[in-house]
């Protein structure tokens, strides 16, 4: 009897939060995270009920993070299983997360994040769905907000988890962890329990297993609700001073800078410039990781300064500079400012990199054009010498990448090499010319410099021959280019 009752309610709430948040259209191909937990498992249940009304064409997909050793390999296995009960075409794919974790300096759940984040990105793509469905539900907005709030985090960080997010989309986020319990219960449905969501060293599990229920016992039954609605407040709020910051921050120049008038903004309220230098922070590097309270007031300080050339430091080569009336955010080692990467008739770049496309270079005259294909049954294309193109595993390869100059202490991994060594010295072995090396690119990826253009691959991202996908990365000259725009406007 409550097996009845429970499954349509739950169904129709998903589709109320599906039609009502404008998740996706009838006909849309929507590919699901499934990681083999209750959450993702309810999600591949609930969307394989509704997906014939709402005309939606359903895929599976699994990123093994190599952490539990067989127990991670159960997991895939399980999903691949459900997927396979389900119908529902499945993909998956393995990365070491530990191991990128420690090279990027890195935490491993941050690391898992973007790791698995790219891949659910990069499969949809490569076949042909328009969104992601992750089940990320009500409790977990609320954890973000209370973890935020803690921290003393702004709006930004008090916004939550978004319904929608790009491809991203969330059909679960007005259901609670008991409502999904409840719908497997009735459903005497199977699922795989992770055992460090328990492991008390992760803040987020601190959260939910002891804050949350203290502050339902102590203080307020329906906490998570409250905290999801203070979270839907904050994210209203955002999006006005999103557009309000907007305002202030000039686009992209030259080295993909991002600038302010450091007397327009020295005249706004601390609270608006606080604003204003987030959102440029946020257009300059793509997010808000890195960012503190104590390096905003100290970038914002600058606008007060007198004199030239007085900078902040912001975390890796981030660095915020007063430069002719300009508050300027730019990329460059710390200790770098007298020793420019280039010479003066070859302007800095730097430029994101989101996915496979045409991308023009500022300044140059030429293009980057990343292409993504399956490995050729036969034949060897990444044999040719061709300087200009290079061919890389697409599967160690993550997006957003960046093309960006040549910086002082670069090094990377030849092809074949033995070991890393400085870009700067490995040109001039290859007896590159000044203006070669001053003009010289790095196309980089999970921080790592995967290719030096257009003279070296990185060996840690050649092809092998366990390679599935391959990226091909290309420097167009400016006749290529003239070519590409005329075939496209054909």
């Amino acid at each position: 009897m409550g097996q009845e009752q429970s499954q349509p309610d739950l169904a129709v709430r998903v589709r109320e939060t599906i039609s009502t948040r404008g998740l996706c259209a009838s006909g849309d191909r929507v590919l699901l995270a499934l990681s083999g937990g209750a959450d993702s498992t309810t999600l591949a249940l609930v969307m394989h009920k509704i997906a014939p009304d709402l005309e939606l064409a359903l895929g599976a997909a699994h990123l093994n993070h190599c952490l539990r050793g067989p127990e991670s390999d159960r997991d895939e296995e399980f999903v691949r299983r459900l997927a396979w009960s389900l119908e529902l075409p499945f993909f998956s794919g393995r990365e070491d997360v530990a191991a990128l974790a420690r090279a990027g300096r890195v935490g491993l759940e941050e690391a898992g994040r973007d790791i698995r984040r790219a891949f659910l990105c990069r499969v949809a793509k490569e076949n042909g769905y328009s969104a992601v469905a992750l089940g990320h539900h009500a409790d977990d907005a609320a954890e973000t907000v209370l973890m935020a709030l803690v921290r003393g985090s702004g709006l930004t960080g008090l916004s939550g988890i978004p319904a929608k997010e790009g491809m991203l989309i969330r059909p679960l986020i007005d259901l609670t962890r008991d409502d999904i319990l409840g719908f497997l219960a009735d459903e005497g449905a199977a699922w795989r329990e992770d055992g460090s969501n328990r492991d008390m060293r992760f803040l987020r599990n601190r959260v939910r297993h002891q804050v949350l229920p203290l502050l339902r016992r102590a203080a307020n039954p329906a906490v998570s609700r409250a905290l999801v609605r203070l979270a839907g407040l904050a994210a209203a709020e955002e999006e006005f001073w999103g557009r309000y910051a907007d305002s202030f921050v000039e686009g992209r120049g030259e080295g993909n800078a991002v600038r302010m008038d450091a007397s327009r903004l020295a005249g706004l309220s601390l609270a608006e410039q606080r604003r204003v230098f987030r959102r440029a922070y946020e257009r300059f590097c793509g997010g808000m990781s890195g960012l503190s309270a104590d390096k905003t007031d100290a970038a914002i300080a600058l606008c007060r300064e007198c004199g030239e050339e007085k900078e902040v430091h912001l975390g890796d080569s981030r660095v915020a500079v007063l430069r002719g009336g300009f508050l300027v955010l730019e990329s460059r080692p710390r200790g770098a400012r007298n020793r420019p990467a280039k010479t003066p008739d070859a302007p800095r770049i730097e430029m994101a990199v989101p996915g496979p496309g045409v991308y023009p270079i500022p300044g140059r005259g030429q293009a980057l054009q990343i292409a993504l294909m399956p490995r050729p049954e036969e034949g060897a294309p990444w044999l040719a010498r061709d300087a200009h193109r290079v061919f890389l595993d697409a599967d160690r390869f993550s997006f957003p990448a960046v093309l960006r100059s040549l910086l002082p202490g670069d090094r990377f991994r030849p092809l074949n090499s033995p070991g890393s060594r400085k870009a700067a010295r490995f040109l001039q072995d290859r007896k590159a010319d000044r203006r070669a090396r001053a003009e010289a690119l790095v196309l980089v990826s999970g921080g790592g410099i995967a290719w030096l253009a257009p003279h070296c691959p990185d060996h840690s991202f050649r092809v092998t021959d366990n390679t599935r996908t391959i990226l091909q990365a290309r420097l167009l000259s400016p006749e290529e280019m003239n070519k590409l725009l005329l075939a496209t406007k054909q």
